[in-house]
């Protein structure tokens, strides 16, 4: 198995590994000679995802919110309703917040991420030679299309990979996010 995924966090200043769902499952699929081949034949199809999916809408996939709620520190009175009573993961996966649990940031020179995710900073993409999306590797024209040249030069980008595994593009100097940090103060731009 490869190295833990570690990033930089801004906010405590250290080096800090990465808690990544289903870790052990995804290094198997994505390093493993067996696992390529699984990867290629069932796990990038749409009847796998159908199938997780309808799985995770079971009734005993409730078992599941109450481990994840303790292993990724989530805050369950930032939720609407109750942990116990979702009636699957998929229902708790997209459960509603009290309407103050997430204000947004208006801190000028800011940009504030309303979802969960991961976010990558890059000062300069026009840098940078290859990306990585979902496993698969791109350069800046194949990842951003033809307008990847104005984007590149315009500043620093920060991608955010959400639940679905999308990627959204944001120009910012600062990053700040509220949550959990009542004033909103903007954490340096380190990447």
């Amino acid at each position: 198995m490869s190295e833990p995924v570690t990033y930089y966090n801004r906010y405590t200043g250290k080096i800090e590994t990465e808690q990544i769902y289903g870790e052990k499952p995804l290094r198997w699929v994505y390093e493993t000679g067996l696992g390529q081949l699984s990867l290629n034949l069932f796990v990038k199809r749409p009847f796998f995802s159908a199938l997780y999916g309808h799985r995770m809408s079971k009734p005993a996939s409730r078992s599941r919110v109450a481990p994840f709620i303790a292993d990724y520190g989530l805050d369950p009175s930032e939720f609407a309703d109750s942990p116990d009573s979702f009636q699957s993961f998929n229902e708790f996966f997209y459960r509603k917040l009290k309407p103050d649990a997430r204000p947004v940031c208006d801190v000028p020179g800011s940009v504030a991420f309303p979802a969960d995710g991961r976010h990558l900073a890059v000062p300069d993409l026009s840098t940078g030679d290859r990306f990585f999306v979902k496993g698969q590797q791109f350069d800046l024209v194949s990842l951003l299309g033809s307008q990847s040249s104005q984007i590149a030069t315009a500043g620093a980008r920060s991608f955010c990979r959400d639940s679905a595994q999308s990627t959204t593009i944001a120009t910012t100097t600062a990053l700040a996010v509220k949550r959990r940090r009542p004033d909103c103060s903007t954490a340096p731009f380190i990447p």
